[in-house]
């Protein structure tokens, strides 16, 4: 890693073989159910590497990730369930926000 304090991890579907975080292209608006499978399948497998913050430069990944992780809380709050592993934990920041905060 060239950048002090960074420990990249990599999830186990990436490049040309990544899952896309389902906000994109309008799936959103058109497929709110489906936007959140995407979300959910994502945080899973960010938080299946150990990392404690997903890093995306797309906004809309920023936005919908956060909505998944909303929806996990709340499903937290109402089963009193731990989804931690779910990636109810998780931080999600955009690129340039966490190079401003490492350097």
């Amino acid at each position: 890693n060239s950048i002090p304090g960074l420990d990249l991890k990599e999830m186990y579907r990436i490049k040309g073989d990544s899952f896309c975080c389902g906000a994109g292209g309008g799936v959103k608006a058109q497929f709110p159910d489906m936007a959140m499978f995407a979300s959910k399948e994502r945080l899973k497998e960010a938080t299946a590497t150990g990392a404690d913050i997903l890093m995306t430069s797309c906004p809309f990944c920023v936005t919908n990730f956060n909505d998944g992780i909303k929806a996990l809380k709340k499903e937290e709050d109402a089963t009193g369930n731990d989804l931690s592993e779910q990636g109810s934990k998780l931080v999600v920041v955009e690129l340039l926000e966490l190079l401003d905060e490492l350097l």
